[in-house]
């Protein structure tokens, strides 16, 4: 029996609660992710064309710890890999902002990290846009033809995915895309 490649949970978050939590971030004034730090190809070329804020998740323990409760039981009853459970208030997000002025982005990747003890095992996407956008779709691979993942597109759904699978969103063609990425790590695939 195969294992699934992605979970997603419709309207997680409440439109309260994806407000609160944009309005603590934009309070915060986290700086912005800068080019240096952007995720490359292979020719050392940007493929991540958005703006990123590297956040705390302390601060938002009241609305993601029973999101990230459910992440951690989805692992262990679908997937069982080896995670560290860290407590919430040690992890660490990406706030991502896609713009449709400037078609904003995310070319194919897939989520690593370059510690040679760790692995990165899970991502989860977190949709924390206020009003529908157009465009900025997650589209992930497996093997064979890419296919999309809908059930992203509904403001406060979450998504879960194999963080090894290649992964891209394309360009914002209207209003604007913003969500949470966060990413679970273990010990090295043997």
């Amino acid at each position: 029996m195969s294992k699934p490649i992605y979970w997603y949970f419709k309207n997680i978050l409440s439109l309260k609660e994806v407000k609160q939590i944009n309005n603590l971030i934009s309070k915060k004034k986290y700086p912005l992710e800068p080019d240096s730090n952007k995720a490359t190809n292979s020719k050392g070329e940007i493929i991540k064309y958005l703006h990123t804020r590297i956040v705390k998740l302390d601060r938002f323990k009241k609305h993601l710890d029973r999101l990230y409760q459910q992440v951690l039981m989805t692992n262990r009853h679908h997937w069982g890999y080896d995670l560290f459970e860290l407590p919430i208030e040690q992890l660490y997000g990406n706030y991502n902002v896609y713009e449709s002025t400037t078609n904003d982005n995310y070319d194919w990747h897939i989520d690593c990290t370059k510690n040679a003890y760790v692995d990165i095992k899970l991502t989860i996407l977190i949709n924390l846009s206020e009003k529908q956008f157009e465009g900025g779709d997650l589209f992930i691979q497996e093997a064979g033809e890419p296919f999309i993942i809908n059930e992203l597109k509904e403001p406060g759904s979450m998504v879960i995915f194999k963080s090894y699978l290649r992964h891209t969103v394309t360009p914002v063609t209207k209003g604007i895309r913003k969500n949470l990425a966060m990413f679970l790590e273990g010990p090295k695939f043997r």
